[in-house]
């Protein structure tokens, strides 16, 4: 194999490793963005039925 087709296949190697890590890297960052979501969301629904149950409490009360 020529040096210049070495070199370009190790070049090529390298850019696809590079595509597969910014890859991996986004999906990490999309994973860690819905972990935050959906405990926001919990967040909230919790504080929400806790307010529920607090006026059903009143009602009876």
């Amino acid at each position: 194999m020529p040096l210049t087709s070495l070199r370009n296949e190790i070049h090529n190697i390298a850019m696809h490793l590079r595509v597969q890590e910014d890859e991996e890297r986004r999906r990490r960052a999309c994973e860690r963005a819905l972990r935050a979501r959906r405990g926001i969301e919990d967040h909230f629904e919790s504080k929400r039925l806790a307010r529920q149950l607090e006026d059903e409490l009143e009602s009876f009360g």
